[in-house]
């Protein structure tokens, strides 16, 4: 007993002291200031039902972890199938618990903000080491209110909330010299997207330069073991589609799979180059990666990690892939950051080929100060044309209209609970804790159907308000219309409402 009153006394003093270190550092304080205002902005836009809040991608993983929380079973009824044949990320049952306390879409919009915050700390941590904390702390504003992480929050819900903080704690394990740590991070993302498998193969070239063999052996096999194993079995074994997005790259660079897609990039480098600057889109993309950092990401070997995830995109045919409005740049920032903070000693190290330690010491010094000033000059730059500046600006920006709004609650009151449903993309949302959504665009099911007609199908079809004067001769009946919002449903005697059309 006396051994386990020690430990248990032991255990409490860290804990306080942690607690009573958390309260005196600054970075505390960032991270509560980016949850509180981010946490505001994605409220606000979630209430408003705002042009990114709709059955995709909030829906898909609402009924993912619905499925994980009160089935075991990810089933997404928008796609109809498992959440594990679309994308491999089994991350997402992390999240049951929360629907347990408060079955709600929104509890995963509040855990995006949360994680995507947090990520501000390993960042603080790695630069605090290097350049102290007054420098760290410029860098983490900077990081968290940058491009890919504001524009990740603009966008509800996606699975760059585990990526970003595995990755920026990784990153800070390995220059704390903690490889092993470090390892374990970066092959957890096999959990998180099939596609983040090859980042983790990439940070086997880290470990290599580094002269860590056995991290880098194990890395590569890792990723790239794992890569393959996830695309051509287990997502295959959960879709009855298969794994299909590689088929974007048939028409960039005629490879309609793996093999094909490492060899054609080999084989044509110049073409390769051509298509990651190939339009303003992706010029604008990489001006808004690498501006805010004055590029020194780009002199750091950590900045290697970004090419698996940066290549998929812009070598894609899928333009929404180019752009930076999305989520798709949150699990980059992290890299970014850190590869410029790590760039500043290795050039500055040149000025010691030429002169004593001190004076080397001195332009570290003197570098990192001006490395913070234009990192927050750059950040306050753009802050206006980010999510955050343009709600503050013109909050109609991230909201729909009151009338619409109005129109769409009092739509849906004619619709029971428990009901399958078929949707527009941006109707979804009110109906997903009572309903089981699915969506025009995707995989439409139900006897019952609440359109917008202003944005019919989500992501295709826009405007086609045929499709609902085809439902009407199929025997359709009007429920009721609320501004552009229709109310349809099915009397057609069918005793299992999901195979409906």
């Amino acid at each position: 007993m006396p051994t386990l009153t020690i430990t248990t006394d032991v255990v409490k003093m860290r804990i306080r002291r942690a607690l009573s270190a958390a309260l005196r550092s600054p970075c505390s304080y960032l991270v509560a200031a980016a949850m509180l205002g981010y946490g505001i902005f994605a409220t606000y836009e979630y209430n408003r039902l705002g042009s990114e809040v709709g059955a995709v991608d909030l829906g898909i993983f609402y009924q993912t972890v619905q499925g994980w929380a009160f089935h075991g079973d990810p089933y997404v009824a928008i796609k109809g199938f498992s959440q594990l044949g679309d994308h491999f990320t089994p991350a997402w049952a992390l999240l049951a618990p929360l629907l347990w306390i408060y079955n709600s879409p929104y509890m995963l919009v509040l855990a995006q903000v949360v994680l995507l915050s947090l990520s501000g700390i390993p960042v603080y941590i790695a630069v605090r080491r290097m350049f102290g904390t007054l420098r760290s702390v410029g860098v983490t504003a900077a990081y968290l209110a940058s491009s890919g992480i504001e524009h990740a929050i603009a966008f509800p819900v996606h699975e760059v909330m585990f990526a970003t903080p595995i990755i920026a704690w990784a990153l800070e394990r390995m220059l704390a010299g903690r490889w092993t740590q470090a390892t374990i991070l970066m092959c957890s993302l096999c959990l998180v997207k099939e596609d983040l498998n090859l980042m983790t193969a990439a940070f086997a070239v880290l470990a290599l330069l580094n002269r860590k063999w056995r991290h880098a052996a194990f890395l590569a096999v890792w990723g790239v073991a794992l890569y393959l194993i996830t695309v051509k079995i287990l997502i295959p074994d959960f879709s009855p589609q298969g794994y299909t997005y590689l088929g974007q790259y048939t028409t960039t660079l005629h490879a309609s799979n793996s093999v094909q897609l490492f060899l054609q990039i080999i084989e044509h480098p110049r073409h390769t180059l051509h298509l990651l600057i190939s339009n303003d889109t992706k010029r604008q993309l990489w001006y808004l990666l690498f501006a805010p950092v004055a590029c020194l990401a780009l002199a750091s070997p950590i900045c290697l990690l970004a090419v698996p995830e940066l290549f998929s995109r812009l070598l894609s045919s899928d333009s929404s892939l180019w752009s930076s409005h999305y989520h798709y740049d949150a699990p980059l920032m992290p890299i970014i950051f850190i590869a410029a903070v790590d760039a500043l000693p290795r050039l500055c190290s040149i000025v010691e080929l030429y002169t004593d330690a001190r004076r080397a010491k001195e332009t570290v010094r003197w570098a990192s100060a001006g490395f913070v000033l234009v990192t927050l000059a750059m950040t306050l730059h753009l802050a206006k044309q980010l999510p955050l500046g343009q709600w503050l600006r013109k909050p109609t920006t991230y909201e729909a209209s009151e009338a619409w709004n109005a129109n769409l609650r009092k739509a849906i009151t004619a619709v029971p609970s428990g009901v399958t449903v078929e949707t527009t993309n941006r109707v979804a949302v009110p109906l997903l804790t009572r309903d089981t959504i699915t969506v025009t665009a995707d995989n439409p099911s139900g006897t019952w159907a609440v359109f917008d007609l202003t944005a019919m199908g989500g992501r295709t079809n826009p405007n086609d308000v045929a499709y609902v004067v085809e439902m009407r001769h199929e025997g359709w009946d009007l429920v009721r219309q609320d501004g552009s919002i229709v109310v349809l449903h099915y009397e057609g005697g069918r005793t299992d409402e999901a195979s409906a059309r």
